[in-house]
């Protein structure tokens, strides 16, 4: 590519993200404040500590992060910035660079189909500046902001595969895909696949040798991915999620308005018919690529029983698909019953999400039809114009629909709690978990009851949790509230008022993290180890508020001994004072691992060899 291209792409990237990138509110009410501190701890642990992290205490969801589906470390495109820069910098570097690669992916696609270079830049360029982006970055969904630069990848390694059918384009085909799962993008994986075996169906009838390639493809994705699908596997027994699997649906007349024609972006006061509702909040369907995109989705119609090269054939094929997967609601789509069937789909309930797959074939092949146009220059004016809208808008979300800045006024009772919670005591506020600053928290070594997402493990710590100081489980007792409005519950105790909107309360009958017969005991945490000098009069039981999930051994001065089957970490003491350590650590991680390296090795050096082999010949 040429090298004026990527300063076009790198200044365009900066235009695009240029309101976020100034922004000194990093850490808003969104999810991105529910997803930091698995970053942070994972900064911390390697920098610090010299390990990987298994477990976060202190965000107590009852899940490993390595089970976590959110968890995005291992995409480098997470994980590297935030080792190398401070956490508000690091954001900022991996929003850039998924634009940027954005840029390129979709630049490289388009020229697959050999459109030329302004055809194909600008139309980049109109992808990265889609409300899709601007919407995740406000709503702080990050893992769908750096797959989104990873999905363009996707099809041109499809495309690619199908055409030249080697182990070549399957192995890059499957290590895309599990960029996409690495980053925490669940949906978008499910998509993937889902195109997949859509391929696969299609080809087992036209061309057995790309099936072929198409089976492998899913086979390499599951052997690159263990480390993190195994963990995920195993937390499927253990998992309570909400099922709302028809939520989110669209429509019709909500998928043009969602992708051409958003017309409240463009009067602010225009009434949104009850049709274009899809259950959750704009931010999830709101995918908006210009109103002359709508020209893609028709070339695309237009060409389904026309003759056409591979890569149509693909693109006819995935928008098929696609409108299935967006309209689950309907009795005359088959996903309505292949839901309904599979338990494990119902936990998937954005089909809108679908819309940043389906942004790409349209914007593809409206850039295939205009780039054979006779009237060029009128057709590139045309493809400058809907950037220019669709960059407008962008702008415009990230300046208008900004969530809610934190109180700063919660950093004081945060340090007040810091130097007060000497028995660590879990804090709670009464709205929910994105009130709270949780990188302060968490620098401040508060442990937090609340779940970052909805995400829980049957009867734990963070499972329907009630905000005001009380749990609907006896044995969970946090020590501290955060709430803005007064409450007369009797176990409630005022701390102090901080501000008209910020309330501080110590819960009388609160229980320590770690106590025996609820006296508190001296606890130190470090990554995947809990440790304990507890002094004992006699036989008694050390119990820890951390829920009992399958890895956990513990040690008594070094010998290991039984932990009791139960909801919390629980073991017998010894008369005196001994040392007592929990670690945690996942075999099915650590064989995961095994099987990610063995097999990305091993079809490393396949493909070497196949190189030697050919450059001797």
């Amino acid at each position: 590519m040429n090298f004026r291209l990527y300063i076009l792409f790198f200044i365009s990237s900066i235009l695009i993200l240029i309101q976020f990138i100034l922004d000194p509110n990093i850490i808003v009410n969104n999810d991105l404040n529910g997803n930091i501190v698995p970053l942070l701890h994972f900064k911390e642990s390697i920098l610090v500590h010299n390990q990987f992290p298994q477990w976060n205490p202190y965000i107590n969801q009852g899940i490993p992060t390595v089970a976590d589906p959110l968890y995005g470390i291992y995409n480098p495109l997470i994980g590297i910035p935030i080792l190398l820069f401070p956490y508000h910098m690091a954001i900022k570097v991996m929003y850039f660079f998924a634009i940027f690669l954005s840029c390129i992916s979709m630049f490289k696609l388009l020229k697959l189909f050999k459109i030329s270079n302004i055809v194909s830049s600008i139309i980049a360029i109109t992808y990265a500046s889609g409300t899709y982006l601007s919407s995740r970055i406000i709503a702080g969904h990050l893992e769908k902001v750096i797959s989104f630069a990873f999905l363009p990848l996707f099809l041109l390694c499809l495309i690619k595969m199908t055409r030249a059918k080697n182990v070549l384009w399957s192995g890059l085909t499957a290590i895309i895909l599990s960029l996409i799962l690495f980053s925490g993008d669940i949906y978008n994986t499910l998509f993937c696949l889902y195109a997949l075996a859509a391929v696969f169906i299609f080809y087992l009838f036209k061309d057995r040798k790309v099936s072929i390639y198409v089976a492998l493809t899913v086979v390499f994705f599951l052997l690159f991915s263990s480390i993190k699908i195994l963990p995920m596997i195993q937390l499927q027994d253990y998992i309570s999620k909400i099922k709302e699997p028809f939520v989110g649906g669209l429509n019709i007349l909500s998928i043009t308005y969602n992708l051409f024609f958003p017309f409240d972006l463009l009067i602010p006061k225009a009434i949104s018919l009850k049709h274009l509702s899809t259950g959750f909040g704009w931010w999830e369907s709101l995918s908006f690529i210009g109103p002359l995109s709508f020209l893609g989705l028709f070339f695309i119609l237009r060409s389904a029983f026309a003759k056409h090269d591979k890569g149509m054939t693909i693109l006819v094929l995935l928008t098929v698909l696609f409108i299935l997967l967006s309209t689950p609601d309907s009795r005359l789509n088959p996903f309505h019953y292949i839901t309904s069937t599979v338990e494990t789909l119902q936990y998937f309930h954005v089909p809108s999400r679908i819309l940043a797959l389906w942004g790409i074939i349209i914007l593809l092949s409206l850039g295939i039809f205009l780039d054979k146009w006779n009237r060029r220059r009128f057709a590139i004016s045309l493809l400058l114009v809907n950037l220019l809208v669709v960059y407008a808008f962008s702008q415009s979300v990230l300046a208008n629909r900004k969530f809610e800045k934190i109180s700063e006024t919660l950093d004081a009772p945060l340090n007040w709690i810091k130097n007060n919670n000497k028995d660590n005591y879990y804090t709670v506020h009464d709205e929910s978990q994105g009130y709270i600053p949780q990188d302060k928290a968490y620098l401040n070594n508060l442990l937090m009851l609340q779940s970052n997402y909805g995400l829980f493990l049957k009867r734990s710590l963070g499972e329907k949790y009630n905000f005001r100081g009380n749990s609907v489980y006896d044995d969970i007792k946090p020590g501290f509230l955060i709430t803005n409005t007064s409450t007369k519950n009797h176990s409630l105790i005022k701390i102090k008022d901080f501000d008209s909107n910020t309330i501080l309360y110590r819960n009388l009958r609160a229980l320590p993290f770690a106590r025996i017969d609820n006296v508190p005991q001296e606890v130190s945490f470090s990554p995947n180890k809990i440790t304990i000098l507890a002094n004992s009069k006699g036989k008694n039981r050390l119990i820890l508020l951390e829920t009992n999930y399958p890895g956990w051994a513990t040690f008594v001065d070094g010998k290991k001994t039984q932990i009791f089957n139960g909801r919390f970490l629980e073991v017998e003491t010894l008369p005196g004072k001994y040392k007592y350590e929990f670690i945690y650590s996942s075999r099915y991680f650590c064989f995961g691992l095994l099987i990610s390296g063995i097999s990305l090795g091993s079809w490393l050096l396949y493909i070497s060899k196949k190189r030697i082999k050919k450059i001797i010949a």
